[in-house]
């Protein structure tokens, strides 16, 4: 979305798009289509949306190839480089969500909340954490020797976490139309996004493409045709002036964005100096939901300890990885690393580090 900037900060320039920009008539005739069927897929049961799932999951593997060339393309790289193993991951990535998702609504459709790959335990500081990864045998061999859990808000049990698991399909929510808004950087986000607004909230989609990766959206078209079919997805593509008009449409009841804090307080306050002045006086300009996931900086926290060799092999190499990934365009992206000064190892991994980023081959930059 177009803005003033503050003073000091950089100036971003408009990334050029590889579709034409839907109109704004198009657009308002997507929204209405979107609407017409927001009852009925809200009221849509969970038995059937299990078949529907299974089905979109095919059709990610059916539609992988032309998705990683595309993918690609867009950042100079043959298809064959070990490189586009990035844009294989995206592919994993949804087909893994959609996994997720069919667990879930086959639990939902027995009458029972989607089950938790471990359960609730204490943690420090009066928190409660679930266990969210590793989900069942692949995670385990795909992502081995890594393990993640959600720490819940201070004070939140197990108990009333759980009961709050899928309220649109325990009698709460809403029908309404979402919009997504779609990242930039990994192409797997936009789609999934989606997804969630789908199958979560129940809602019908309107999927605008971030003009850097738009060059996904025909792909995406052709993965969920089924859906496009039943009047619950439209996906269009253009800038700022699209954004804008459809952030502000009557019919569309909530905003989902992945990208920048800049751009999230541009949707919600407006830009410039006026939106400074609304965001201090917590005076939005747009009063519907709006759901954000921004870029940061993320931190690596090392913790000190006896390492051995292959410790020191890999984690150099992690943590390189995490800091070169995808050109480094990942709002989760490496940009802090915090060690021990008093850690004897300390500069013996940072060396290691360093040998790992000279031997990493330059990127083309292709986020602008």
């Amino acid at each position: 979305m177009t803005q003033l900037a503050a003073h000091g900060t950089i100036a971003i320039p408009e990334a050029k798009s590889t579709q034409a920009a839907t109109s704004i008539e198009a657009c308002d005739a997507a929204v209405a289509d979107l609407a017409a069927h927001a009852k009925s897929w809200f009221e849509e049961p969970a038995g059937d949306m299990v078949g529907l799932l299974a089905r979109l999951g095919d059709s990610v593997l059916t539609f992988a190839d032309e998705w990683v060339r595309v993918s690609a393309d867009a950042k100079h790289y043959p298809v064959d480089h070990p490189l586009a193993s990035e844009d294989w991951a995206s592919v994993m990535i949804t087909g893994r969500y959609l996994r997720m998702l069919h667990a879930a609504l086959t639990d939902i459709a027995a009458g029972r909340k989607p089950a938790l790959p471990g359960k609730p335990h204490p943690v420090g500081g009066g928190h409660t954490a679930i266990p969210a990864s590793p989900v069942d045998a692949f995670d385990k061999v795909a992502f081995s020797g890594f393990s993640a859990e959600v720490w819940l808000r201070r004070g939140v049990t197990g108990a009333e976490a759980t009961e709050r698991q899928a309220l649109p399909w325990f009698g709460g929510g809403a029908p309404g139309v979402s919009l997504v808004l779609g990242a930039g950087n990994q192409s797997s986000i936009p789609i999934t996004d989606a997804l969630d607004r789908l199958f979560v909230a129940r809602h019908p989609v309107i999927l605008k493409m971030n003009p850097v990766n738009d060059y996904a959206g025909p792909v995406f078209e052709k993965i969920c045709a089924e859906l496009i079919d039943r009047g619950v997805l439209r996906i269009v593509y253009g800038g700022a002036e699209v954004g804008s008009h459809l952030v502000q449409h009557d019919d569309v009841s909530d905003v989902h964005v992945t990208g920048s804090d800049k751009t999230f307080e541009a949707i919600v306050f407006g830009g410039g100096p006026e939106g400074l002045t609304r965001k201090a006086a917590k005076d939005p300009l747009v009063t519907k939901p709006v759901t954000g996931e921004l870029g940061n900086v993320s931190p690596v926290i090392v913790v000190p300890g006896p390492w051995t060799a292959k410790d020191i092999s890999f984690q150099a190499q992690n943590v390189a990885a995490m800091l070169t990934n995808n050109a480094g365009f990942n709002c989760i992206a490496l940009r802090a690393l915090i060690t021990s000064n008093s850690w004897a190892q300390r500069g013996e991994l940072l060396e290691a580090m360093r040998g790992v980023l000279q031997e990493t081959e330059d990127r083309y930059a292709y986020y602008p």
